[in-house]
């Protein structure tokens, strides 16, 4: 079972995925991700349709984005971009406000609009 990320951790990942952690980001940058959700009010928009289509519970969320503490951010941003990936290939998707998602990046975006 997947150790819960502190908020600190998720904040770490979540700088990393939106260009503000420097070369971590960098592969982040290359998968369409910052493109289709632009900003982080968009991601905590997203987030807030996100929760109502998945788990409410954080560990399941995080399990859902490929996270899992207790590893270096860029294993843990590795591990989003592969579970993205494999969302898409497998059909794990959601239709959010006209955009697809995969249900990785819907589970980011709902561990960012939590309270």
């Amino acid at each position: 079972m997947a150790t819960e990320l502190s908020r600190r951790e998720l904040f770490v990942l979540i700088a990393a995925l939106f260009g503000s952690a420097g070369p971590v980001a960098s592969s982040a940058a290359d998968t369409g991700l910052l493109s289709s959700i632009g900003t982080l009010d968009n991601l905590r928009r997203l987030g807030h349709s996100c929760r109502s289509l998945l788990p409410a519970d954080t560990n399941k969320l995080q399990e859902l984005a490929g996270f899992d503490a207790g590893r270096a951010v860029n294993v843990q941003l590795a591990a989003f971009i592969t579970k993205r990936e494999a969302d898409f290939r497998s059909g794990k998707i959601l239709l959010i406000e006209g955009w697809v998602f995969a249900e990785a990046e819907c589970a980011l975006a709902a561990l960012c609009a939590q309270p």
